[in-house]
């Protein structure tokens, strides 16, 4: 048996012609990468908070309102895909998934939102990289982080035991999980790759400033 090939991982590959491990093989299919750790609320906190900032500064900006009508577009497409498929009209079962998906945000998350957080996961995959293992790993976060805005999809358990509750969300397949990453980024990702470009070109040039500035106090001495 041939060992797991995932970082510092020694434990037995998944039969004789599986790479990694069951643990390094699940979190392959549910992050995007085997050593690839999910991104929380919180990690996507600072991040959203500059987009709020750039919101309310830009309010009745045309770009929000055209960026709010490409992912109407999407819903509208999505809810197309979900009426064929309630009509019995083949086509591919993760096409179908993510067209459900994509309903079930437009019809209980507000667009706002889901803007927001699509162009959060972008200003941070542009500011933070190496947080991210690949860009595999990017789009599988993107959609966990959208499909997270509806508790939906959360299974709530109870441990009796422990008099606790715990919140569980459920995975897409992979193949769902890049029909849903591919639609968002036609839909929403020009938008996020730009704003993300612009904020770290203005940090770029903070930077720059402050540079200048104390090469210029040196003169003082």
């Amino acid at each position: 048996m041939r060992k797991c090939t995932a970082s510092g991982c020694d434990a037995k590959a998944t039969g004789p012609l599986g790479i990694y491990c069951t643990k390094h093989a699940k979190n392959k299919a549910r992050h995007g990468e085997a050593d690839q750790p999910g991104i929380t609320k919180g990690d996507l906190k600072p991040y959203l908070a500059i987009i709020l900032d750039k919101r309310k500064r830009q309010e009745g900006k045309s770009g929000w309102s055209n960026m709010e009508g490409k992912w109407q577009e999407l819903v509208g497409r999505a809810n197309g895909i979900v009426a064929q498929s309630r009509e019995g009209k083949p086509m591919s079962r993760y096409k179908r998934m993510a067209a459900y998906e994509i309903k079930r945000l437009g019809d209980h998350v507000a667009v706002q939102r889901v803007i927001d957080c699509v162009l959060a996961m972008y200003l941070m995959y542009e500011l933070e990289q190496r947080r991210f293992r690949s860009d595999n790993a990017f789009w599988f976060q993107l959609v966990r982080r959208v499909r997270r805005l509806t508790k939906l999809n959360a299974g709530v358990w109870t441990y009796a035991e422990r008099k606790r509750t715990s919140v569980t969300y459920t995975d897409l397949p992979p193949k769902a999980t890049m029909a849903m990453a591919v639609w968002l980024k036609e839909a929403l990702g020009s938008a996020g790759t730009y704003i993300a470009r612009l904020e770290r070109e203005d940090r770029e040039r903070e930077d720059e400033e402050r540079r200048t500035y104390f090469e210029s106090l040196k003169e003082l001495v």
